[in-house]
């Protein structure tokens, strides 16, 4: 059962695309649609059965027959067609980034960077930790998720266990920023992670199951590469899939046409 979000915002930046192509008037916006990474026909079901679950085909043809009755534009037919519509929703799925713009997390940041002793900071951080609590419990993982956009740039950037930059929202608006988390040597590839920062804590095998299941790929960044004679199954892996599982984000660019990942360097 699809559910808000990240699935109805995906929805609705689908819809979004679509009036926004019907105005297109110079051909603009679908160069830059063009842009984005395509998957490949069997990545296309298999990331389909993902999103919309185990009645994916009817589903996809029961949404794009809603969607044409709202958006039924004559210049924008060939976008709607049965596969142009299962592509343009996997571009929108596996490419939309979830659009941050909560002020508590910054506000964090800067509690964590005063002067506090030791005691102090645990006080204030075990505040912070009941709050994020509390939130969690309406909003979930969603809590700096206030919709979904589609960044052409941004969408050519992999994943690393091990990313040297972090996706930022530094003016509390739709304008995303890619912040460096260390130094970035020249012709080094720029990298960002689809996991969250409790994820990257798990094992190997519990990262690169979610990846795959997710996101269709495996992992070979340096810390996967270290960890590859670890234990491919521990006791405590069932239950870290589990929580990785039911922490769903949204969605992200993996992979190029060829099925391989594309290059992103400073």
């Amino acid at each position: 059962m699809m559910h808000y979000p990240p699935e109805t915002a995906s929805i609705f930046l689908l819809v979004k695309l679509l009036t926004k192509l019907h105005h297109d008037t110079d051909g603009s916006l679908r160069d830059r649609l063009y842009a984005f990474c395509c998957a490949s026909t069997s990545g296309n079901e298999q990331l389909v059965h993902r999103m919309l679950g185990e009645e994916h085909v009817s589903r996809i043809i029961n949404l794009r027959e809603m969607v044409k009755n709202v958006v039924d534009f004559e210049n924008i037919q060939e976008f709607v067609t049965p596969e142009a519509f299962l592509e343009l929703f996997i571009i929108v799925g596996r490419n939309g980034q979830g659009v941050g713009t909560s002020p508590f997390a910054p506000w964090v940041e800067n509690v964590e960077k005063l002067d506090m002793s030791a005691e102090e900071k645990a006080t204030v951080m075990g505040v912070v930790d009941q709050i994020y609590s509390a939130m969690d419990g309406h909003v979930g993982h969603f809590l700096d998720n206030e919709g979904s956009a589609l960044y052409p740039l941004q969408s050519w950037v992999n994943h690393s266990c091990v990313a040297n930059t972090e996706v930022k929202f530094p003016y509390k608006n739709h304008i995303v920023g890619l912040v460096a988390s260390r130094d970035i040597e020249t012709g080094e590839e720029i990298t960002i992670s689809y996991l969250d920062l409790g994820d990257l804590e798990r094992s190997r095998y519990a990262r690169n199951k979610y990846l795959k299941n997710h996101y269709l790929f495996e992992c070979h960044c340096p810390k996967c590469i270290e960890q590859a004679d670890d234990e491919d199954f521990s006791s405590s892996d069932e239950s870290e899939e589990e929580e990785m599982d039911d922490d769903a984000d949204e969605w992200s660019d993996i992979e190029d046409d060829d099925g391989e990942e594309n290059m992103t360097t400073v």
